[in-house]
This record gives C-alpha cells, sequence and structure tokens, in this order.
C-alpha cells in the first residue's frame, strides 16, 4: 500500500475540516434560520405610540412605522365602533389617517387599537387622577415603606377594573416626582396593584415615571392585561419603553419587557 506523504496527508486534513464547516453550517441554516422564528403577521397598533408584533406567545416592539406595514390591512376600533380592511398612514404631526378598500377616509377621532390576524378585546376601564395624595391611605404606605421624602413632589393616578373577572375590582396605581426641569431631589416612580385594601408593588424606579396606556385582553382569554409606559418624561414615542402585565391566579406577571 502506497504511504501517504506529508502533503497529501495536509490536504486531507485541510478537506475534512472544510467538510466539517459545511456540515456545521447547513445545521445552523435549519435551525436557526429555516426553521427558526417568521413573521406571524399577527399586529396590534395600539394609539400612536405602540407596534407589537406577536411570535406564537412573545410580542415584540416594532420601533416605527414602515412601508411595509402601512401596505398592510387592519381592522380598527375606539371601542365602540370598529372598521374592517382599512389601510393606515401615519404623519408627522403623529396623527393617523384611515383609508377604506375604496380609499375613502375614515373619521375615528378617538381610536384606540389597530389589530391584523388578532382578536383583543378592549376593556372599559376607569382612570382619574388623585388629588390630595397624602390623605390616600395606600398611597401612604408605599411611602412609608419606602422612606419616600418630598413627598409634596409627587402626583398619582389610578385605573380601576375587574382584570381577571373574578367579581372584585383591582385598582393600578402609578405614583412618582418626575419632571422635565432640574431638582435637588430624588426622582422615583412606582406601580402597584391594590385589591381588597393589599398593596403588591410591581416595579419602582428611579429617574422616570410610570403612565398607564391601555387595558385590553390580548390574549382574547377573558382575562385583561396593562400595557404601562416607563420613564417617558414627555410624548410616549414608538421607541419608547412599555411593559405588559397580566393577572394569573391571583398573581401579577410581566408578559413584555422593554426592547
Amino acid at each position: 500500500m502506497k504511504k501517504i506523504t506529508e502533503e497529501e496527508k495536509n490536504i486531507l486534513i485541510k478537506v475534512g475540516i472544510l467538510f466539517l464547516i459545511i456540515v456545521i453550517a447547513a445545521l445552523i441554516y435549519v435551525f436557526t434560520i429555516k426553521n427558526g422564528p417568521k413573521s406571524s403577521d399577527q399586529y396590534l397598533i395600539v394609539d400612536n405610540y405602540l407596534i407589537l408584533e406577536k411570535n406564537k406567545d412573545k410580542w415584540n416592539q416594532i420601533q416605527e412605522y414602515n412601508d411595509e406595514l402601512s401596505k398592510k390591512i387592519y381592522k380598527i376600533t375606539d371601542g365602540d365602533n370598529s372598521y374592517d380592511s382599512i389601510t393606515m398612514q401615519y404623519s408627522q404631526n403623529r396623527n393617523w389617517y384611515f383609508f377604506d378598500k375604496d380609499y375613502n377616509q375614515i373619521q375615528m377621532p378617538k381610536f384606540r387599537v389597530a389589530t391584523r390576524n388578532l382578536s383583543v378585546k378592549l376593556a372599559d376601564y376607569k382612570k382619574e387622577n388623585i388629588e390630595n395624595i397624602t390623605d390616600n391611605v395606600f398611597i401612604n404606605e408605599v411611602f412609608n415603606s419606602y422612606n419616600v421624602t418630598n413627598r409634596e413632589t409627587y402626583r398619582a393616578s389610578k385605573v380601576t377594573y375587574d382584570f381577571d373577572q373574578d367579581g372584585i375590582e383591582e385598582t393600578i396605581y402609578t405614583l412618582g416626582n418626575s419632571t422635565l426641569e432640574s431638582v435637588d431631589y430624588v426622582v422615583r416612580g412606582f406601580l402597584f396593584v391594590v385589591k381588597n385594601d393589599k398593596v403588591t408593588m410591581l416595579k419602582h424606579i428611579k429617574n422616570g415615571p410610570f403612565c398607564i396606556m391601555e387595558v385590553l385582553d390580548l390574549d382574547n382569554d377573558g382575562k385583561y392585561e396593562i400595557i404601562v409606559s416607563e420613564k417617558v418624561l414627555n410624548i410616549p414615542t414608538f421607541d419608547s419603553c412599555y411593559l405588559i402585565y397580566d393577572l394569573e391566579d391571583n398573581k401579577w406577571n410581566i408578559k413584555h419587557e422593554c426592547q
């Protein structure tokens, strides 16, 4: 049998390495590209500040309304009125323009959401600002628990709704003292829930506020979620930070965090 020379051995090694690289690349393609996540073509647009794409059980935030999205067909609603087969154009002044299939403009001044290949329900919830917050027993409980000073600088609002449809309403509070001005005190934000007179803290942060943006049933399962903006000091935009919480078995869970 002919003895393999050193040069032939090196060629065989190089061929083997090349073959191994090809096999690894093929496996990567199959498992991460070919069979990887694909667009579900399921979209939720909330007012003029949030665009979400659903892939399986996850929500991905899209940070701009682009040409591809503008070519798609949506269902729009303000909670009372709905229109199907609508195209949407977004203007520089942050307003939506809606058109039906015959290019007639649809007026919806109190537009709340648009959906594509999704079924969601909007909650008829109550939202109000809280006056004289230092008289509120639940806010004072939070103040005391977190050793909050400069309490006169804080503002608060709340949303009340029966999120899990068990006949007992939950109240979601946002509490904070954010400002666009330079201040000499600590800026903090609190997001907490009160049910049966019990306070449950969802999240607390420094250097920014929380704001409850919408309440809706994202999964069409009869249980409602909240969309909350985080650290938005001025006008919320598509690339702002948003959180989504749901209530399952008396426990609040975060379904979507800032991206």
